[in-house]
C-alpha cells in the first residue's frame, strides 16, 4: 500500500462525513436564536425603560409639589 492510493479515499470520506455533519449547524442555529432573543429583549427593556423613566418623574415631580 502506498500513501497516495489511501488519500482520495480518505479525503471524500472526510468530506461526506463533513457535509453530513450537522452538530455545527445546529450550534449556530442556537447562537442565532439567542441572538434573536437577546435583540428583542433588549428593543423591549429600552422601550418600557423610556416609559418607566417617564413615570417615575411624573411620581417624583407629585412629590416635590406636595412639600
Amino acid at each position: 500500500m502506498n500513501l497516495t492510493s489511501q488519500l482520495p479515499s480518505k479525503g471524500s470520506h472526510s468530506l461526506s462525513s463533513f457535509i453530513q455533519d450537522e452538530l455545527g449547524a445546529t450550534a449556530i442555529e442556537y447562537g442565532l436564536i439567542g441572538a434573536l432573543i437577546s435583540i428583542v429583549a433588549i428593543a423591549a427593556m429600552t422601550a418600557i425603560g423610556t416609559s418607566l423613566k417617564a413615570t417615575f418623574t411624573t411620581v417624583t415631580n407629585a412629590f416635590a409639589g406636595g412639600n
